[in-house]
C-alpha cells in the first residue's frame, strides 16, 4: 500500500510535465486488444515514453519549475549530510519532519565511527587506541597524566592491554604505553553492562604536548538536558561487519531523554547510570570506551548499540554516565584530584 500510495505522489508532482496515451507495449509479450486495459497509461517526458524509471532520477532544482516565493512555504526543509543537501522534507510538528525512507540509505556510511568524518589530526589529544597483542579493541581516553578512562568490557581476561598515545592512524608509531593496574568497577556486570567503566593506570605519565593531552570531566554528579549536541569519535568500524578505521573518526550526536531511552531499551537501560544519543550516526564495534563530549567535557563512555546493527534506525547508543562515579574515580585517581580541573 505504502508503495502504490508513494507512486501516485510521484505522478501527482510530475504530472504538469508528463503526458500520457492509452496504448501501451511490453517486452516479450504479444499486442493486446485495443483498449481491452483502459487503466493503462504512458508516463512520457518531452514526448517520449519513460522506458527505465532510472530516467527520472533526481536533478539539481525543480524539473520545469520556477523560484517559490522567498519563505512561502515555511513547512520545506532541507535534509542534508555532511552540510551538503541529499533529500527534501516537510514538518509536520515542531519536533518532526516527514522525508522519503530511501534519504536515510542516500547518507553512505564512511570509514570509522558510522556516518562520521575523519577528525582534524591531533584535534582530540585525549584519545587513545586499547590494544591487544598491538591490535585495536577499543578507544579510550585520558584523563589525567597517568589514567585513561575507558569501558570496563574491554578487559580481556588474561590478556595484558596496551595503550597508544597521541595518534591520529593508531598504526603509525605513535607512543604505546604499558598498562601498570586495571581498575575494573567492582559492580560491572558483563551482561547487562551496567556500571561499564575500567580505569587503566599508565606504568608512567605521558607528556603534555598538542598532540597528547587529557579532557576534563564533570565535577559534579548533573544529568545534561536532552536534545544536547555532543560528539563521539573512534578508530572502530563502519559498519558492523566493516573493517575499523586506521584514522580517527568523528560524528556529531544528540543526547535523548533519559525516559525515552528507557523506552526504547526496556530494563537493560538504567536511568540512574546511563545516557544515550541519537541521529543518524553513531559508534560501532572497537569505538567502545571512548568518550561522549559535550562542550568539551567527557560526560559518557561508549557502551553498547542494537547487536548486529551499529546504525540502528530504532535503538539509540547507550554510554556509562561518567558524573555517577565521580567518587569511585577520585578513590582510585586519589592524590592527582587537581589534574581533573
Amino acid at each position: 500500500m505504502t508503495i502504490i500510495v508513494i507512486s501516485l505522489l510521484l505522478l501527482v508532482f510530475l504530472v504538469p510535465h508528463l503526458t500520457f496515451t492509452t496504448h501501451v507495449g511490453i517486452v516479450y509479450g504479444r499486442e493486446a486488444k485495443p483498449h481491452s486495459r483502459p487503466y493503462t497509461v504512458s508516463v512520457q517526458m518531452n514526448g517520449e515514453h519513460v522506458v527505465d524509471s532510472s530516467f527520472l532520477k533526481t536533478r539539481a532544482g525543480i524539473v520545469n519549475g520556477r523560484e517559490a516565493k522567498p519563505h512561502s512555504r515555511p513547512y520545506m526543509v532541507s535534509v542534508q549530510m555532511n552540510g551538503e543537501h541529499i533529500c527534501g522534507g516537510f514538518l509536520i510538528s515542531e519536533e518532526f519532519v516527514l522525508t522519503a525512507a530511501h534519504c536515510w540509505q542516500k547518507a553512505s556510511v564512511k570509514s570509522g565511527i558510522v556516518n562520521g568524518n575523519e577528525a582534524r589530526p591531533h584535534s582530540r589529544p585525549y584519545m587513545v587506541s586499547v590494544q591487544c597483542n598491538r591490535k585495536h579493541i577499543c578507544g579510550g581516553f585520558l584523563v589525567s597524566e597517568q589514567f585513561v578512562m575507558t569501558a570496563a568490557h574491554c578487559f580481556v581476561n588474561g590478556k595484558e592491554l596496551t595503550v597508544v598515545v597521541g595518534a591520529h592512524e593508531y598504526t603509525d608509531g605513535a607512543s604505546r604505553m604499558d598498562v601498570k593496574f586495571y581498575h575494573i568497577h567492582p559492580g560491572f556486570e558483563s551482561k547487562t553492562l551496567l556500571n561499564d567503566i575500567m580505569l587503566l593506570q599508565l606504568h608512567k605519565k605521558v607528556k603534555k604536548s598538542n598532540k597528547v593531552n587529557w579532557i576534563p570531566i564533570p565535577n559534579a554528579d548533573k544529568d545534561i538536558k536532552a536534545k544536547t549536541k555532543c560528539s563521539v569519535a573512534g578508530w572502530g568500524k563502519n559498519t558492523t561487519h566493516g573493517e575499523v578505521s586506521a584514522k580517527l573518526m568523528e560524528v556529531n550526536v544528540t543526547l535523548f531523554d533519559k525516559k525515552a531511552c528507557q523506552k526504547y531499551w526496556g530494563p537493560t537501560y538504567s536511568t540512574s547510570k546511563m545516557m544515550c544519543t541519537g541521529g543518524h550516526g553513531g559508534f560501532c564495534q572497537g569505538d567502545s570506551g571512548g568518550p561522549l563530549v559535550c562542550d568539551k567535557v567527557a560526560v559518557g563512555i561508549v557502551s553498547f548499540n542494537e547487536k548486529n546493527n551499529c546504525d540502528s534506525p530504532t535503538k539509540p547508543n547507550v554510554y556509562t554516565q561518567i558524573s555517577k562515579f565521580l567518587s569511585w574515580i577520585k578513590c582510585i585517581v586519589g592524590g592527582v584530584k587537581e589534574e581533573f580541573e
